[in-house]
């Protein structure tokens, strides 16, 4: 079953259910949603689970996104497995983030990749005008540090809201300043266009990673879904720039600089963007250990910035990992 969920995405994780997972309770979720499976995208956000403080109230705030064709089930679930591993302190900081990703209430969502990619981008307007809103508003004078974990087209909907949020990141924002304290994508259905230098300016992303304290990329050679469904579902989707094909394969398996480049800490300005190869299968990065365990460290605030030439191996599923840890590059 392990080797089969690197070749077939839909294959749930098939794992059990702590006590603590099902009694875990994150600091509040936002909804997009207008109904637990399929349903329309909603014309605001739904914050719940919040207590007696909203969101936009505390000095931080992770958000956890989900990716394509995942229910509102599925991405407890996901989120779950993420959270059982936090420290309580860190849990309480975590908002769950729902999307309707999954066009329609059956299997129907597997095959309408295409149109999800709009309704992401119009999933970061709504989220990203509720941030802002929620800042604005805010009498406090300390910056909100956000930290972003995102997995799949949610990786997408993550690059997008912060994208639209970068006015509010300067010493002139109105009301409280947004800090993007750390990124997260883990296999980023993204195009590597979208993050390079000297594009489009519609089409690029990269303006959020430079801006970001730390960034962090995780992808995997082994993840199928992205060199196929990707690739396909892409097929139809045009760009103001003209990119070579290689530039249009997924940042979650080629990364930003593609397999020329090495793999380790790339750095510009303030920013530290972390790249590690994983072998994980597409659905399996919200519940590896070693992958949260970095996480929680991120989660800290500690910037972690890799020192040149140092190596770390691990073994995943029987096999050796690539050195994740590389010389720095200073050019990204």
């Amino acid at each position: 079953m392990l080797g089969l969920r690197r070749f077939i995405p839909w294959i749930d994780h098939e794992r059990d259910v702590s006590v603590r997972e099902i009694l875990l309770k994150p600091k509040g979720k936002l909804s997009l949603r207008t109904a637990p499976r399929g349903g329309q995208l909603a014309k605001n956000v739904k914050e719940t689970d919040h207590g007696t403080i909203p969101f936009g109230s505390t000095s931080s705030a992770s958000l956890l996104i989900h990716g394509f064709a995942v229910n509102e089930e599925g991405a407890t679930k996901s989120y779950q497995a993420f959270c059982g591993m936090l420290d309580d302190a860190q849990l309480k900081d975590t908002y769950w983030v729902y999307w309707p990703g999954d066009m329609y209430p059956d299997f129907r969502s597997k095959a309408s990749y295409h149109p999800v990619i709009e309704r992401a981008q119009a999933t970061a307007e709504t989220l990203a005008e509720f941030i802002a809103g929620r800042l604005a508003k805010s009498s406090i004078q300390e910056p909100f540090k956000l930290r972003i974990f995102a997995h799949s087209m949610g990786c997408r909907v993550a690059l997008e809201t912060l994208k639209q949020l970068l006015p509010i990141t300067g010493a002139s924002a109105p009301g409280r300043r947004l800090e993007i304290e750390h990124v997260s994508l883990m296999a980023a259905a993204v195009r590597r266009v979208h993050l390079q230098k000297d594009i489009h300016p519609d089409d690029s992303l990269r303006e959020v990673i430079i801006e970001a304290q730390t960034a962090q990329i995780y992808r995997s050679y082994w993840d199928f879904v992205l060199a196929a469904v990707f690739r396909l579902g892409q097929a139809f989707s045009t760009t103001k720039t003209k990119p070579p094909r290689s530039l249009l394969s997924a940042v979650g398996r080629w990364g930003i600089h593609g397999k020329k480049r090495p793999v380790g800490t790339r750095k510009t300005g303030p920013t530290a963007t972390k790249d590690t190869i994983t072998e994980l299968g597409h659905t399996q990065y919200w519940s590896d250990p070693f992958l949260i365990e970095s996480h929680k460290n991120n989660m800290r605030g500690v910037e972690r910035i890799m020192k040149p030439n140092s190596v770390s191996m691990r073994r995943v599923n029987g096999r050796t990992m690539t050195p994740v840890n590389g010389p720095a590059i200073r050019d990204f």
